[in-house]
């Protein structure tokens, strides 16, 4: 999984491994990666839904077109999250 402009410093990395048992999908991918409460606000609302600024792609795909948060994820997808980017 990647992250992207102030994602890095927010997760402290520019990448980081999930173990696949413990995110069947992007719903738990969330809940296993957003251990502080910055975190969860930097990534999810109030409602638990992911930010309508965010971008979560798997394998290139947005989520806002697949199944969103329950989306199915396998070993060795690739997970990539934008921030809002702002700015011409």
């Amino acid at each position: 999984m990647r992250f992207f402009a102030t994602l890095r410093e927010l997760f402290n990395a520019r990448q980081t491994e999930v173990d696949a048992a413990r995110a069947p999908d992007v719903a738990h991918l969330l809940d296993a990666i957003c251990d502080s409460s910055a975190r969860r606000d930097g990534l999810r609302q109030a409602s638990g839904r992911l930010r309508q600024d965010i971008v979560l792609l798997v394998n290139g795909r947005n989520i806002a077109f697949l199944a969103g948060l329950d989306t199915p994820l396998t070993p060795g997808d690739a997970i990539d999250i934008f921030p809002p980017v702002f700015g011409g």
